[in-house]
C-alpha cells in the first residue's frame, strides 16, 4: 500500500471514528429529551381532556339546576301538568341542550314524568329500565339532605355511559322544602365523544372498564394505571398515546381514556438528527479532503515525484534523467540536488528514453486522475468504450445498483442496463453518436443539447425492485485527436423531488376545489384591493359573476357608503401582514343588506405580499336568533310582559342616576295557587293573561309592566308624582271592576300597593319595598274575600254538576243522617256530615270532564287522575271557613276498612267515623240509581253488594246498622 493511499486510509479513519461518536453521543441526549417532552405533552392533553369533560359534567349541572329551582317545575312535581310539558319538554329542548334523559322525581321515590330522546334520529324514545336502579330511594342520586345537595357525573349503563346531573326540586328564590329531585343525562356515545375530540382537537378513546371486551392496549395498561394515574407509550413511530381512569358519580374508577397524537417532536427529532449526520458526513468528507489536498502538496506530491522521478531512471537506466526540481530549501530540494548532480554526466545519453518515461508517466498521471474525479462523483456514473463496454464504474452506481465495479469492469452487451432496468437494453449512453427511435422512445422525456442528451425515466428494478425516477445525462468521451473513443452517462434518483411535484400538484388542486365549492364566499384582491378572483359563495351571497366584479375595487362592489372607512381600515390591517375578523353588514347587487362575518388574511409568496383573501360568511340567521333570544330574555313567556331580570336591569339603571320623581306599582293576583290547585294551571294560566291584559291596558304603551313573579306584577312610571301614579292605581281597579262584571263565572282579584318619591337619595329597592308592603297590606285585608269567592263560584260549579246523578247530594245527605242518628252521633256531628255528604266531591271541579263524565271504565292514567279530587277538595275546604271543619273527612272518604283505600292507605279505625258512614251511604245510593252505563239495582240487590264487601271496602258494623236502619224504613 502506497503512502498516500495509508494517509488516505488514515484520515478516512479518523473522521468516521469522529462522526460515530458525536453523533452516537447526539442521538442518545436528544433520544431522551424527546420522550421526557412527549411524556409531558401527553400529560398535559389528559388534563385538557379531563378538564373539558368536566366542563361538560359542570355545564349539565348548572342547566340541572336552573330547571330544578324553578317555580314552574316545583308545581310540576306535585301535579304533572301538561302545560309544562309542552312548552318545556319538547323534542326541541332536548336536541339544543343535547339531552338524552330528564327524569322528575316526587319526595316518595315515584318517576312523575320522565323522557328519554335519540339525539342521533332525533326521535322520543323510552327511559332505559336500567336508569332506575340509580333513581331507587335509597340511591346516592336521590339523597338531597339539603338545598343546595347536588350530585354530577358518570354512570355506567348497559346503553353506555352517561354523563348525569341530579339536583333537588326548589322554587325560582331556591327555597324548600323540597318536593322531589330533577335528573337529567347526557350519553358519552361517539357523538359526544367526537364533540370532545374536536374541542380538543385530539383523538378520544373512551372504553368501559370491562378486561374481556377491551382492545388489546387497554388490557395491558389497566394494571398498570392501578399505580400511576396516568401511563404513556408511544403506538408506533407516527403517534404516542395516553391513557388515565375517569371515575363514576360514586368515585370508582369506570371508564378508561385514551388521548392519540401525532409524534411531532420525534420525527422532528429524528429529521434533525438525519440532518446532522448528513453535516456531519459531508463536513468530515470537505475536511478530509482538504486535508489530503494539504498533505499531498506540501509533502505527498513532492515525495511522489521525487520517487517516481528515482524509480524511472532507476529501472529504464535513463542515467541521463533528472529528478524535478523541489522548491525551497528542505530535504527534499537537497536530495533532488544530489541527485541531479549524480546523474549530469550520463544526461546526453539517455535524453530519448526520458522523454518517453515522462510520456509514460503523464499519461498515467491522466488516467489515474480522470479515474478518481469519476471514482467521486456524486452521481451515480459509468464509462464504456466504442465497442460498449464498461471501463469506469464509480461508488455511486455501485451502492444504487449493488453491483461492484469489479463484476461489471469490462462486460459489454448492454450488461450495464441489467441492474437499472432488469434486462438487457440500450440505454441514453448508447444514443451518443447514433439515433436510435425505439430506444428514445421508452423514456418519458428526451432532449438533446449538441453532443450531450438529457431523459427521465422510471426504473423499476432499483432498490430491490420498489422502483425510482431517474434523471439521466449522457455525454462523448475524445482522443487528443476528436475522434469518438467512449461515451459517459451519469444518473441522479429524483423520487422524491417527483414526489414532492405530485404534493405540490395535488394541493393545488385540492385549494382550488376548497375555494371553488367553500359555501362561504371568498374573494381574492391584489394589493390595490381590486377583485382578481371570487368563488360560488360569493356570486350566491352578493348576486355577482366573476365578469361583473373582475378588476373593480371591492368598496366599490359591495361595501355600502357609511361603512367604507370601516373597509378601508380593515384593508389597511391586513396589507400590513395581520388578520382580521369582523361582523359588519355588506351590499347586495340589487341594494339589499346582509350581516356578515369578515375573515382577512395577506396572501405570502416567498415571505412577500401579494394580495389579500376576505372570506364573508352570512350571519343573518344567527342574528336574527341572537335578537329573538334577546327578546325571550327580558319577556315572560306567558304574558309578554317584561320579566324580573328586565325589570331589575331597569331598578339598577334608574338606581345609578335619575334626576325626577318615579312610583312604583305592584300587583298581585289573589287566589291564583287555589285555582291553579282545583281547576288546573291552563285555568289559572287564564287568569293571569286577564290579569295581563287588565293591567296592561290601563297603562300607556311605553310605561314599563313587568311580571316578576308567578303571580306578581310590578309598574315603573317616571317623571310622575303621587296624584298620577295614585290615578294609575284607580284605573287598574275599575279595570278588573269592569272585567269581572263581564266574567262572573271565575272574577278577578288583584290586591295592588304603590309608592312614590322625589328624593333622589332613595334607593330604589327601598322603594320597591315599600310598594311591595303596601300591597301586601291590601292582599291581607282582601285574601279571605278573595278565596271565598273563588270557592263559592266552585261550588257553584259542583252544583251545576249535579243533575249528572240528579240530586245524589240530597240523597246522600238523608242517608247519612239517618244513619248518624241511628248510632247516635250529636246534632253537631250530624251538621257537619251533612256538609260532607253535599261537599265531599267538590274536588271534582277540578278534573277534566272528559274522565269525569266517561260513560266506560277509566283507564290506570285516568284513574289516577280522578284519585287527585280528594286532594283537591281538601285544599278547597280549607280555603273556605264553613267547609274547614270537614276538610280532613273530604281527604280520607275514598279509604278502604282492608287498607287499600286512597289517598293514605288508612285501614279499620284509622279512618274517621264520619268518613266510614259516607262511603257505605255513597256506595248504596250509586248502586240504587240510574247512571247512562248501567240500569239502577233494587234495595235487596244493593243490599247483597253491601254485605259482599263488608271488612273488605266497609266498616262490617256499620254496615249491619245501615241495612238495619234501611230494612226498617223498608218494612
Amino acid at each position: 500500500m502506497t503512502l498516500s493511499k495509508k494517509t488516505k486510509l488514515i484520515i478516512y479513519m479518523t473522521f468516521i471514528i469522529f462522526i460515530i461518536v458525536i453523533f452516537g453521543t447526539s442521538e442518545f441526549i436528544v433520544r431522551k429529551n424527546l420522550s421526557e417532552l412527549e411524556e409531558k405533552v401527553v400529560n398535559q392533553n389528559i388534563e385538557r381532556v379531563r378538564n373539558v369533560l368536566s366542563e361538560d359534567i359542570s355545564s349539565l349541572n348548572k342547566l340541572a339546576m336552573d330547571w330544578a329551582s324553578w317555580d314552574d317545575t316545583y308545581s310540576f312535581i306535585q301535579d304533572a301538568n301538561k302545560a309544562y310539558i309542552q312548552s318545556n319538554l319538547d323534542d326541541t329542548t332536548f336536541i339544543d341542550q343535547r339531552l338524552n334523559i330528564v327524569l322528575f322525581i316526587n319526595s316518595s321515590g315515584r318517576i312523575v314524568y320522565g323522557k328519554g330522546f335519540d339525539l342521533e334520529d332525533d326521535k322520543e324514545v323510552s327511559v332505559p329500565n336500567s336508569i332506575k336502579q340509580y333513581v331507587s330511594a335509597n340511591s346516592l342520586l336521590t339523597r338531597h339532605s339539603t338545598i343546595e345537595n347536588g350530585i354530577s357525573g358518570v354512570i355506567l349503563l348497559p346503553e353506555g355511559p352517561m354523563l348525569i346531573s341530579s339536583r333537588p326540586i326548589l322554587t325560582t328564590k331556591n327555597k324548600g322544602p323540597i318536593r322531589g329531585m330533577l335528573l337529567m343525562g347526557r350519553y358519552l356515545d361517539t357523538k359526544q365523544i367526537k364533540h370532545l375530540s374536536q374541542i380538543v382537537d385530539l383523538s378520544l378513546t373512551i372504553r368501559d372498564i370491562k378486561p374481556t371486551e377491551m382492545p388489546p392496549d387497554f388490557q395491558e395498561v389497566l394494571p398498570l394505571l392501578k399505580e400511576n394515574p396516568v401511563f404513556v407509550s408511544p403506538l408506533n413511530s407516527d403517534f404516542i398515546a395516553g391513557y388515565t381512569l375517569l371515575n363514576d358519580v360514586f368515585g370508582k374508577p369506570s371508564l378508561m381514556l385514551k388521548v392519540s397524537m401525532p409524534r411531532e417532536n420525534y420525527r422532528t427529532g429524528q429529521e434533525a438528527m438525519f440532518y446532522v449526520l448528513i453535516l456531519l458526513v459531508v463536513t468530515g468528507f470537505l475536511v478530509s479532503r482538504f486535508i489530503q489536498h494539504v498533505l499531498d502538496k506540501v509533502i505527498l506530491s513532492r515525495l511522489t515525484k521525487l520517487s517516481v522521478s528515482v524509480d524511472s531512471i532507476g529501472e529504464n537506466g535513463n542515467l541521463s534523467g533528472r529528478v524535478p526540481m523541489m522548491k525551497g530549501q528542505d530535504e527534499f530540494s537537497n536530495l533532488a540536488d544530489n541527485i541531479n548532480g549524480m546523474l549530469a554526466a550520463l544526461e546526453q545519453s539517455h535524453k530519448s528514453a526520458k522523454r518517453y518515461r515522462k510520456l509514460v508517466n503523464k499519461m498515467s498521471t491522466a488516467h489515474q486522475q480522470l479515474q478518481n474525479i469519476i471514482e467521486f462523483l456524486p452521481d451515480a456514473t459509468f464509462v464504456i468504450d466504442n465497442d460498449k463496454k464498461v471501463i469506469a464504474w464509480n461508488l455511486a452506481i455501485e451502492k444504487i445498483t449493488g453491483i461492484n465495479k469489479k463484476d461489471i469492469i469490462g462486460k459489454g452487451d448492454y450488461a450495464y442496463s441489467v441492474p437499472l432496468y432488469g434486462k438487457q437494453i440500450p440505454m441514453l449512453i448508447d444514443l451518443i453518436g447514433s439515433e436510435d427511435r425505439e430506444a428514445e422512445g421508452k423514456y418519458e422525456y428526451v432532449k438533446r443539447k449538441g453532443n450531450t442528451m438529457f431523459a427521465e425515466v422510471f426504473a423499476p428494478s432499483f432498490f430491490g425492485g420498489k422502483g425510482a425516477f431517474l434523471w439521466g445525462t449522457a455525454s462523448p468521451l475524445y482522443d487528443t485527436k476528436g475522434n469518438l473513443v467512449g461515451a459517459i452517462e451519469s444518473i441522479r434518483d429524483i423520487t422524491e423531488r417527483k414526489k414532492i411535484e405530485k404534493e405540490l400538484n395535488l394541493q393545488k388542486a385540492y385549494f382550488e376545489q376548497l375555494f371553488k365549492n367553500s359555501p362561504a364566499g371568498i374573494v381574492m384582491l391584489d394589493n390595490s384591493d381590486r377583485i382578481v378572483k371570487i368563488n360560488r359563495g360569493f356570486e350566491k351571497l352578493f348576486q355577482y359573476s366573476i365578469s361583473e366584479v373582475k378588476g373593480c375595487y371591492i368598496n366599490q362592489v359591495i361595501i355600502p357608503e357609511k361603512l367604507l372607512e370601516e373597509a378601508s381600515i380593515l384593508s389597511n390591517v391586513v396589507l400590513t401582514g395581520e388578520i382580521c375578523q369582523k361582523e359588519t353588514i355588506r351590499k347586495r347587487k340589487d341594494g339589499s343588506l346582509v350581516d356578515v362575518h369578515i375573515l382577512g388574511y395577506p396572501i405570502l409568496v416567498n415571505n412577500q405580499q401579494v394580495g389579500i383573501y376576505i372570506i364573508y360568511t352570512d350571519i343573518t340567521e344567527r342574528k336574527q336568533d341572537e335578537k329573538r333570544l334577546k327578546h325571550i330574555s327580558l319577556h315572560d313567556a306567558l304574558t309578554g310582559l317584561y320579566n324580573r331580570a328586565y325589570f331589575e336591569q331597569e331598578m339598577t339603571r334608574l338606581e345609578k342616576g335619575r334626576n325626577n320623581s318615579v312610583g312604583i306599582i305592584m300587583c298581585d293576583v289573589d287566589g291564583l295557587k287555589l285555582v291553579n290547585d282545583t281547576l288546573g294551571h291552563n285555568r289559572g294560566d287564564e287568569l293571569l293573561l286577564a290579569a295581563t291584559d287588565v293591567i296592561r291596558g290601563s297603562f300607556r304603551q311605553s310605561d314599563m309592566v313587568a311580571r316578576i313573579g308567578g303571580d306578581e306584577f310590578a309598574i315603573l312610571l317616571t317623571n310622575s308624582d303621587s296624584t298620577e301614579v295614585e290615578r294609575a292605581a284607580q284605573r287598574i281597579k275599575d279595570a278588573i271592576a269592569k272585567y269581572n262584571k263581564g266574567n262572573p263565572k271565575l272574577p278577578l282579584n288583584i290586591s295592588i300597593g304603590f309608592a312614590v318619591s322625589n328624593d333622589l337619595s332613595l334607593r330604589m329597592w327601598d322603594l320597591f319595598r315599600e310598594a311591595d308592603n303596601n300591597m301586601y297590606r291590601e292582599k291581607l285585608y282582601h285574601s279571605q274575600s278573595a278565596r271565598s269567592t273563588i270557592v263559592q263560584t266552585l261550588m257553584k260549579a259542583l252544583e251545576a254538576r249535579d243533575f249528572i246523578t240528579e240530586g245524589h247530594a240530597d240523597r246522600l245527605q238523608d242517608l247519612v243522617v239517618r244513619v248518624a242518628r241511628a248510632i247516635g252521633l250529636s246534632e253537631n256531628k250530624v251538621t257537619d256530615l251533612r256538609l260532607l255528604a253535599k261537599f265531599h266531591d267538590i274536588g271534582k271541579v277540578g278534573i277534566p270532564d272528559r274522565i269525569l263524565f266517561s260513560e266506560g271504565p277509566l283507564t290506570p292514567e285516568e284513574f289516577i287522575e280522578m284519585q287527585r279530587h280528594c286532594e283537591i277538595g281538601y285544599r278547597i275546604a280549607q280555603s273556605a271557613p264553613d267547609l274547614i271543619p270537614i276538610a280532613d273527612w273530604i281527604l280520607k272518604h275514598h279509604e278502604w276498612w282492608n287498607g287499600k283505600g286512597y289517598p293514605f292507605g288508612l285501614k279499620e279505625k284509622e279512618i274517621p267515623l264520619e268518613c266510614r258512614i259516607l262511603t257505605i251511604a255513597d256506595a248504596y245510593d250509586a248502586m240504587t240509581s240510574e247512571r247512562p252505563y248501567r240500569k239502577a239495582m233494587s234495595h235487596e240487590e244493593a243490599v247483597v253488594e253491601l254485605r259482599k264487601f263488608a271488612g273488605v271496602q266497609f266498616d262490617p258494623q256499620l254496615v249491619g246498622k245501615f241495612i238495619e236502619v234501611f230494612n226498617t224504613k223498608k218494612t
